[in-house]
């Protein structure tokens, strides 16, 4: 019943504004989209690629001591970054929004972000970086060149945009998401300058929501992650925050925060995961999406819903950020845990069958003949 109720939810807001405003940043990536060839194919066939992670494996582990030739197609270059794809995906559903991050160079947008920007207000802050995705059926290999993204703090995105400026975005903004936290070394103290220098200027009584994904954080230490979750829980006399992540994300935060023993079974063991890592952190609410479901377990309420998965996405590379974005929208439109987490399969599910952010009309068609 949860898709069914949240076509209703959708269809309620069809040819209305979306209340609210938002407020995302702060990374930027170019996007190649690449298949990794395996076979070539005769003339007039087509190539074959490869079509899993351990197939690909085996093919470099066996050029150990040696060498090997790999043929890489480009399928698309798009835009990048948690943030840009979580607030394209937002703004094409009808939310009006603000980004403030890396979109370009100096004072000129990339043009893979000019989408972004016909439908947003977008603020530079520095050099886009680039991601080189290698997709496969069962998952993706992204392998980043992001020197531009190291060096961004507070203080460079305030001599960008203008302190005022900021408090002003702040202020406006009922929904906030600072994405990709793992690869970007400045970013807790970024959290950290904005609760002491911006937040005590904006205007309190205001119901405002903080969406944190902390995109792989195994690369970064124990200590680290310890230090961010410390530094998000002050985010909540301000907001309500929600936690996302993905399976291995989810289950490698639970971790880190004591827990052990986890169930076997997929559904039971990501919402006892999601269940820990929300009472340890005492937030709003926590999603875990893997790629076959997805749960959400809040202070009131929990909920697991089934995804409409495909055993061969067109792309895989944003997935999580089209299920960040349904699921945030399921909400600012005061849909429950169950009808958000289903906005949120179903915009994933859209974008990896068609490479494309949908707009609320083709959410709608697709729900309904799927």
């Amino acid at each position: 019943m949860s898709k069914e109720s949240a076509v209703q939810l959708l269809q309620s807001y069809e040819g209305k504004v979306v209340p609210g405003y938002g407020l995302v940043g702060p990374d930027g990536f170019v996007d190649r989209i690449i298949r990794v060839v395996e076979s070539k194919g005769s003339e007039g066939m087509h190539d074959q690629y490869y079509s899993t992670i351990e197939k690909f494996s085996g093919r470099i582990a066996a050029a150990a001591g040696q060498s090997a030739a790999l043929e890489m197609h480009t399928q698309a270059t798009k835009l990048g970054g948690n943030g840009p794809i979580m607030a394209y995906a937002m703004a094409r559903q009808g939310f009006n929004l603000s980004y403030v991050g890396a979109l370009g160079s100096e004072d000129s947008i990339h043009p893979v972000y000019q989408p972004l920007a016909d439908i947003a207000d977008t603020y530079i802050t520095s050099t886009t970086a680039h991601t080189d995705a290698l997709e496969f059926n069962d998952g993706k290999l992204m392998f980043q060149s992001m020197q531009e993204l190291l060096e961004m703090g507070y203080e460079e995105i305030v001599e960008k945009i203008g302190k005022d400026k900021l408090i002003e975005l702040f202020d406006k903004a009922t929904f906030v998401s600072l994405n990709n936290w793992s690869a970007l070394p400045k970013m807790t103290d970024i959290w950290k300058k904005i609760q002491a220098e911006i937040l005590p200027h904006t205007a309190s009584g205001v119901e405002r929501h903080f969406f944190f994904d902390l995109a792989d954080p195994q690369k970064r230490s124990k200590e680290d992650i310890l230090e961010a979750i410390e530094v998000i829980k002050k985010f909540q006399p301000h907001y309500k925050v929600i936690m996302g992540f993905n399976e291995k994300e989810g289950a490698f935060i639970a971790d880190v925060l004591g827990y052990s023993n986890p169930p076997e079974e997929l559904e039971e063991r990501i919402l006892s995961q999601a269940r820990h890592i929300r009472t340890t952190m005492d937030v709003e609410i926590v999603a875990l999406h893997p790629i076959s479901c997805a749960c959400a377990v809040s202070r009131e309420a929990e909920a697991i819903v089934e995804g409409p998965y495909v055993e061969k996405p067109l792309i895989s590379t944003g997935a999580g950020d089209h299920f960040n974005a349904g699921f945030t929208m399921g909400l600012i439109r005061g849909g429950n845990l169950s009808e958000s987490l289903a906005c949120g399969v179903y915009t994933s599910g859209f974008y990896v069958r068609t490479a494309i952010s949908p707009e609320l009309g083709e959410l709608l068609t697709f729900m309904a003949s799927y």
